[in-house]
């Protein structure tokens, strides 16, 4: 949920202009039409509410844990842009 949090106030670049925006507003509003859904879904732990209200597991509703894979592979592209020497980056990444 930290994340989620964190997202709303990372800024990000306009693909129209190329320029980097800080405002807060306008980088909670790029956040809920792009990532928000994914990662609030990504979050909250489907098959482990659906257990506890039915008392029986369902497979299907496992594969909402698959969705933790796309948030990982958005930290790889932020560790790609991050301004520090390759040898952080490689580190980052193995970590």
């Amino acid at each position: 949920m930290v994340d989620i949090v964190v997202a709303f106030r990372t800024t990000f670049y306009d693909m129209e202009t190329g320029d980097e925006i800080f405002d807060p507003r306008k980088t909670g509003t790029a956040y809920i039409k792009d990532r928000f859904a994914i990662d609030l879904i990504s979050t909250i732990p489907v098959d482990t509410m659906a257990f506890i209200f039915t008392g029986t597991k369902n497979p299907q509703l496992q594969l909402f844990s698959l969705l933790k894979l796309v948030r990982v592979t958005r930290l790889s592209r932020i560790i790609a842009r991050l301004n520090v020497p390759a040898t952080v980056k490689n580190s980052l990444k193995l970590f």
